[in-house]
């Protein structure tokens, strides 16, 4: 019975220390914030965190982003949702909400197709298609 229970102890402790454990729980709560945001974005809920952006075109765009070195979260996330409804979702590294807004501001982008373009070639995930909703933003940072 002992040699049966220190064979199943080192079989565990050697799996505990194969498997990136670290890794699985930043990308679980990675997962979980861009679930959170996307409700909070689509809802029109008010957070505090809510970056709004303003197009040429009188479009915009509004974002939630985690970044894991200001906030010590461990994790990258952004999630983006368009005043017609397209909702993307990225791991990209801002370093900031400043970051973000000189990142964004920095292409003027002329219109949501453009916006849209720009997001998929950079690594973000289109979520949910347009659902034809316009909303109005105004163009500063967060507050």
């Amino acid at each position: 019975m002992k040699r049966r229970t220190i064979t199943i102890l080192t079989v565990i402790s050697v799996v505990m220390l194969a498997v990136p454990w670290h890794r699985i729980i930043l990308n679980w709560r990675a997962n979980r914030f861009l679930s959170e945001a996307t409700v909070i974005l689509s809802t029109g809920s008010e957070d505090p965190g809510i970056m709004k952006i303003g197009l040429k075109s009188g479009d915009s765009f509004r974002a939630l982003l985690e970044h894991g070195c200001c906030s010590g979260a461990g994790f990258d996330a952004v999630a983006i949702q368009t005043s017609d409804g397209a909702l993307f979702h990225s791991r990209n590294n801002y370093c900031g909400a400043e970051s973000f807004f000189f990142e964004m501001t920095e292409h003027e982008f002329e219109s949501l197709p453009a916006l849209e373009k720009y997001l998929l070639e950079n690594g973000y995930t289109k979520i949910r298609q347009n659902t034809g909703r316009k909303e109005t933003a105004s163009t500063s940072p967060a507050t």
